[in-house]
Formats: structure tokens, C-alpha cells, sequence
């Protein structure tokens, strides 16, 4: 989630939805946005890649496939919740209002 200073009011909706992302906890955020979002995304990606480029039929793999890239997932959204962190407790993130006091 990007904390833009361009708009105060489009900055303060930003602010609200990561925080109410924040009240459903870390763990559900890595879970949901990092293993099932990403990991889920490039499990089908490369499942469709493996079938139309390669012409590969799906196989006993595929379930293989789908737990590395679910755990795949889970460090990209452990990075994920790191970088939002910053990003909403940066003091470079605050409308200009709140640096020049």
C-alpha cells in the first residue's frame, strides 16, 4: 500500500485502510496477500505456463507445486507487512500539515 502526498484526502483513506488491514493482525495479512495472493497468483501462472507453453500435462507435480509456491508466498508477505510498516510509521508519509509543526 503506497502512502501518497499528492492528495490529503486520497493520503488519509490510504492511512485508514492500512489500518483497518492492520486490526485483522500480521499474520492474516501474510497469509491472505502473501501466500494465497502471490503464492496462489504464481501457482496458476506457471501451472498455465507449464500447460500451453511447455505442453505439459498436469502431473503428480502439481500438488507439489502448489506448497512451494504457497510457502513461497509467506516470506514475500512477511516483506510485504515490513514495507507498509515503514511506509505508514515514516515521517517523510505525513501530510505536510503534520511535518512543518
Amino acid at each position: 500500500m503506497s502512502l501518497q502526498l499528492e492528495n490529503p484526502g486520497k493520503f488519509e483513506k490510504q492511512r485508514q485502510a492500512w489500518e483497518k488491514i492492520r486490526e485483522r493482525g500480521k499474520l492474516h495479512f501474510v497469509l491472505t496477500r502473501g501466500s494465497l495472493g502471490w503464492g496462489g497468483f504464481m501457482f496458476i501462472f506457471m501451472t498455465c505456463m507449464s500447460f500451453f507453453v511447455d505442453h505439459k500435462k498436469p502431473d503428480l507435480f502439481l500438488p507439489i507445486s502448489a506448497l512451494f509456491w504457497l510457502l513461497a508466498g509467506y516470506p514475500f508477505g512477511l516483506w510485504l507487512w515490513r514495507w507498509c510498516e515503514e511506509r505508514y510509521h515514516s515521517p517523510t508519509n505525513k501530510p505536510p500539515s503534520i511535518i512543518s509543526n
